[in-house]
């Protein structure tokens, strides 16, 4: 079956089986974002810049950067994944460690998805909407004002961002 989480306030890590259940509670700072590649892998990401890994019994702080927020994460597989946060910070998964790979400047990203492993977008405030390519994060978008809080794909030609002032974006595969 499929595994849902879902993380909140005061680093409490949630599971659904038929109903909300407490998994976990990391004492931890809040947390913002989760996401699960398999029953063995997945992240959750928070204050404090704090990223948690679930080993598929427990959750283990994995990684600590200092002091940002983390705003989401998403895993593509055992050795991609990316977490985004404040100031812009894009840091990547390379299935040992997680390290920054990108600093985009002071904009906050409040989400990332990824479709393929030459494939994500990262979105956030002051309308910047972030490609990766396979090698490197580039800005494809930009938007004026509005804030991306949160992005989705489709498919590999087709992804949408919703926004601030109740917009939603929309990506047609082209750069």
């Amino acid at each position: 079956g499929s595994i849902v989480r879902a993380v909140s306030n005061g680093g409490e890590v949630y599971t659904w089986n038929g109903a909300w259940v407490l998994e976990q509670d990391t004492g931890a700072d809040d947390l913002y974002g989760v996401d699960i590649f398999n029953s063995t892998l997945g992240f959750a990401v928070g204050g404090s810049a704090k990223i948690w890994r679930w080993n598929g019994s427990f959750w283990t702080q994995a990684n600590d950067s200092g002091n940002f927020n983390f705003r989401s994460v998403a895993i593509f597989n055992s050795t991609l994944g990316f977490a985004v946060g404040d100031g812009g910070v894009i840091y990547r998964w390379n299935g040992t460690v997680w390290y920054l790979n990108q600093d985009m400047g002071s904009n906050n990203i409040y989400s990332v998805v990824i479709q393929s492993g030459t494939l994500a977008f990262a979105a956030g405030a002051s309308g910047k909407i972030y490609l990766w390519n396979g090698a490197t994060w580039v800005e494809t978008t930009d938007t004026g004002n509005n804030i991306h809080y949160d992005a989705a794909f489709v498919n590999s030609s087709k992804a949408f961002t919703a926004s601030s002032g109740g917009r939603i974006y929309e990506w047609n595969g082209g750069s």
